[in-house]
């Protein structure tokens, strides 16, 4: 739009306005002028409205601005709007006539003129609307006039009754009866007489030439606005159709009758409530009665019409009341607009849901909608899996509170997801915490949807903890495979080594008792038989710590524990072991009580006090004391074995207990490493706990605690 330099007088040469006082100026004018003046952008918005414009029609700028043009024009909703916008962009300029429509629901008359503009890159049409209501009036008094013409007639004054004040165009554009019941006159005495007189009329001839002359442009320019009417009327995108207070249809346009598939003869003789179908036509006649009980302006509905063809097809339909100058109904103004097309995406929406929601409800795969950090929709197998009831997950304010792992990250890919609004999917395994604390494993798939006009995350998610926890037994059993693995080939190299000196021996004695056995005394024959004895000894001992250690590991040890007087079973192991010492050690034992009755696995205390104790007399000096006491502490039993010895360095006690593990300061000690191992498992079986307390050079000290109370238990 362009605003020329206005030039001002004010006494002295013109004064060229400045561009702000032109844009004030050019406002001004906008504002001050009596034709109502609106601009409309592409989607129907109101950009500008002057204030004429709010004048006319009673709605007030805020009003406007927050309305579409169809409020005021129902010609123009949907895709008549559009239709239209084509029209102006292709034509820039042209003018029509239609109805607008007041807050109060009013209609009145009116010549848009449309100006095409565009500003850069905005587009809107400008629109002049002027009021051609008194236009119409004079149409109607013209019709009327010319239907009485014929009983105009003229007559002269008999006698001096007249009153002075009736004009003679009144009189000669009248006819008697009108001119005598107006009571602006009062007849005595009148005498009619038909007469060509030319001469009378002469002085009126100009006057009624110029009334004739208007009128017949007024009929000209209103028979041109009907035609434009008309066309616009039968040419519009949507159906339109008058349908008078009784329900039967007046006037219906092409599209009205292409919908429902009647001819336009067909319709008129039917009726609006004959051809809805009978579900929706209650709420519409309710709909009826409030809007001509004054309570309703408009109203607007989703309804079913009955076609020529006996089917049924969707429409919305808007409906005003058109009312004449005295408020009187005159006829509903109907605008229809065919949905079937998206009736029929609703219902197949509607029934994919529906078996969305039944494979959903029935399948034991967690399915859930979320928006943010909160669930729209979850599943019944996410209540199972979960804890959590529905409503509480629902409700939940942050979900990945429930990721156990790796929390942060889960949360930023999703958001990353969602923000670059495209279809992608990524699948990932995660830990959760369910609602009783228990953790349990999910493989997660998600991807990006549309849920309630708003971008979302469709997510699935299989229970995957018993795989997860398939995977770690057959990692432990790999990883235990692959231990015994080295322990056989450790434990064949020790044993190649341990074994050998006492089959030596054997070898040696046998053969000497062979050879020289018929030359030597009973003493000496003996003493070669104990060495043979000692050296079997030490080859079972070798053998039993050798299956200990494989059942152990294994896991094919079981724990049978049974009533047993422990007390009386550590003085019969000392006892053993002072025979074997033969009186290299002094042996102690102190107990709480002569007789002390614990549920214990004497197959595996009997093991961990004998290698204890033999651990003690190998790495102890001669006559050093060995000491064994046994108590009982909030219901434990504690057996301490203390020796004085060459003790322990601190940097071998962390690998202690691990199978042929000895420590650096053994130096020629003879030992497999397998003993304190065999002990560290038994003890575990009981469900136990072994410590160690050691001083080079000053002694060692094992504590091992047993419950007093065990159940059974296979490791």
């Amino acid at each position: 739009m362009v605003v020329h330099n206005f030039v001002l007088e004010q006494g002295q040469p013109g004064c060229i306005l400045q561009p702000e006082e032109e844009l004030q100026f050019a406002k001004l004018f906008l504002d001050r002028t009596g034709i109502a003046i609106f601009w409309v952008d592409p989607q129907a918005r109101f950009l500008y409205v002057n204030h004429s414009a709010c004048v006319t029609t009673g709605y007030s700028h805020e009003e406007f601005f927050s309305m579409t043009v169809d409020k005021l024009n129902p010609l123009f909703c949907g895709e008549a709007w559009s239709s239209y916008w084509r029209k102006i962009k292709q034509q820039r300029f042209f003018t029509f006539e239609s109805l607008h429509y007041t807050k109060e629901g009013w209609a009145f008359p009116v010549e848009i003129a449309v100006t095409y503009l565009k500003y850069y890159d905005r587009e809107c049409a400008c629109l002049m609307v002027s009021n051609i209501t008194k236009e119409q009036q004079i149409k109607t008094a013209s019709e009327y006039h010319s239907s009485h013409s014929k009983k105009t007639i003229l007559f002269e004054k008999k006698t001096e009754t007249l009153l002075s004040t009736v004009e003679e165009t009144e009189v000669l554009s009248n006819n008697l009866e009108d001119l005598t019941n107006s009571g602006n006159i009062t007849v005595e005495a009148l005498e009619f007489k038909v007469q060509e007189c030319s001469a009378k009329l002469n002085n009126f001839n100009e006057l009624l030439s110029y009334k004739i002359s208007d009128r017949k442009q007024v009929e000209s320019a209103l028979q041109e606005s009907e035609e434009r009417f008309r066309a616009t009327f039968n040419q519009a995108a949507v159906g339109l159709a008058h349908v008078g207070t009784d329900g039967h249809f007046v006037l219906v346009n092409q599209k009205f009758c292409d919908i429902l598939g009647y001819t336009s003869e067909d319709l008129l003789e039917r009726s609006c409530p004959a051809i809805t179908h009978p579900e929706d036509l209650k709420t519409e006649l309710e709909y009826v009665r409030q809007i001509l009980a004054n309570e309703i302006q408009t109203y607007s509905m989703d309804k079913r019409y009955i076609c020529k063809n006996s089917a049924y097809v969707w429409i919305h339909t808007t409906v005003s009341l058109v009312r004449d100058s005295y408020g009187s109904a005159k006829y509903f103004l109907v605008v229809t607009e065919d949905i079937t097309e998206r009736k029929r995406i609703e219902e197949a929406l509607c029934q994919s849901e529906a078996r969305f929601r039944t494979l959903a409800e029935m399948t034991n795969v967690i399915i859930f909608i979320q928006q943010g950090t909160q669930f729209c929709y979850v599943n019944p197998a996410a209540e199972y899996i979960t804890g959590y009831k529905r409503e509480e997950l629902l409700a939940h304010t942050d979900i990945w509170e429930l990721i156990k792992e790796r929390r942060q990250l889960h949360r930023q890919q999703q958001s990353d997801l969602v923000q670059s609004q495209e279809i992608k999917h990524c699948e990932e395994e995660m830990k959760i915490l369910t609602k009783n604390g228990e953790e349990r494993w999910l493989n997660c798939s998600i991807g990006t949807i549309e849920f309630e006009g708003k971008l979302a995350v469709l997510g699935t998610a299989i229970d995957i903890t018993k795989h997860k926890q398939a995977e770690v037994d057959i990692r432990q059993a790999l990883e235990q495979e692959k231990e015994l693995s080295e322990l056989r080939a450790r434990f064949i190299s020790i044993v190649s080594h341990e074994f050998r000196t006492p089959l030596n021996n054997i070898s040696f004695s046998t053969s000497s008792l062979r050879r020289y056995g018929h030359k030597w005394t009973e003493e000496e024959k003996l003493e070669y038989l104990y060495g043979i004895e000692t050296d079997v000894e030490q080859l079972n001992s070798l053998l039993d710590q050798a299956l200990f250690i494989g059942g152990a590991e294994a896991g094919k040890r079981k724990f049978e524990p049974q009533p047993l007087d422990v007390v009386q079973l550590c003085r019969h192991l000392l006892a053993e072991m002072q025979m074997q010492n033969s009186g290299e050690h002094v042996f102690s034992f102190v107990s709480q009580s002569e007789c002390l009755t614990a549920c214990v696995d004497k197959k595996l205390l009997q093991p961990i006090l004998t290698n204890l104790l033999s651990n003690a007399m190998k790495y102890s000096p001669s006559n050093s004391q060995i000491d064994l006491q046994l108590s009982c502490q909030n219901e434990n039993l504690i057996f301490q074995i203390s020796d004085k010895g060459i003790g322990i360095p601190l940097a071998d006690r962390q690998q202690l207990f691990e199978p042929f593990h000895r420590a650096s300061n053994v130096g020629e000690i003879e030992g497999t490493g397998l003993g304190l191992s065999i002990v560290k498992k038994f003890v575990d079986l009981h469900g136990g706990e072994i410590r160690v307390d050691s001083t080079v050079g000053v002694g060692t000290t094992f504590i091992v605690t047993l419950p007093l109370i065990n159940q059974p238990k296979t490791q």
